[in-house]
């Protein structure tokens, strides 16, 4: 996986299990790395020095302070906003993904517009339309499992384990594409090859075409 990232924002786009989470993990984990002194695990890295890090991966729900999955992102992305002013780097995974899609998709494109302009390096990874499309956001596509014939894949699958032959054929690294390039529609793929039942499948793809 190779990334090159710059002020302002990009935003990660992809397949379910395409490993977006996971570049946003690596790109924070060797930054954190190389502040440290440590040796990092690629073939090269260049850095400038961070003031921070701050980064909203995975479920941020507390039962503690009684948070939602939502209510505990807003809080740590706030952190982040509070500091976009300064070079530092911004890691969020899957922003809004804790609401309705809707507003999910509003605040998205809110952040995305907000941050890039800014000397922080932010970058993003979102399921939704549209949010990687304005002018100075770099738009990354995993290539996931779109180079693989999907008939020859399902067959392979019918003699073992669906997940790990998906593991092995998911290419991870991630491509510039255009702003305009759409997001890429493979859950329902991913389920059909999983096994999940002709007659559920035909009904989602049914209540997507009338979208």
């Amino acid at each position: 996986v190779s990334v090159d990232l710059r002020e302002g924002v990009a935003c990660i786009t992809g397949a379910n299990m395409g490993g977006k989470t996971i570049s946003l993990k690596m790109t924070g984990l060797l930054c954190a790395m190389a502040h440290h002194g440590m040796y990092v695990p690629a073939e090269s890295m260049e850095l400038g020095l961070s003031n921070y890090i701050k980064s909203s991966i995975g479920d941020m729900q507390s039962t503690d302070s009684g948070l939602s999955t939502f209510g505990g992102e807003v809080r740590v992305v706030s952190e982040a906003m509070e500091r976009a002013d300064e070079e530092g780097l911004i890691l969020i995974d899957e922003l809004a993904r804790g609401t309705n899609p809707e507003e999910g998709y509003a605040i998205s494109k809110a952040i995305v517009k907000y941050l890039k302009d800014k000397p922080a390096i932010s970058l993003i990874t979102t399921h939704y339309d549209n949010v990687a499309d304005m002018e100075g956001v770099q738009h990354l596509q995993v290539i996931g499992l779109s180079e693989l014939n999907l008939d020859d894949l399902t067959e392979e699958i019918k003699y073992g384990d669906g997940m790990a032959i998906i593991n092995k054929y998911m290419n991870y690294r991630l491509r510039v594409v255009d702003k305009s390039t759409p997001i890429p529609k493979d859950a329902i793929n991913i389920a059909r090859i999983m096994g999940l039942k002709k007659e559920i499948l035909k009904i989602a793809e049914e209540i997507i075409s009338e979208q």
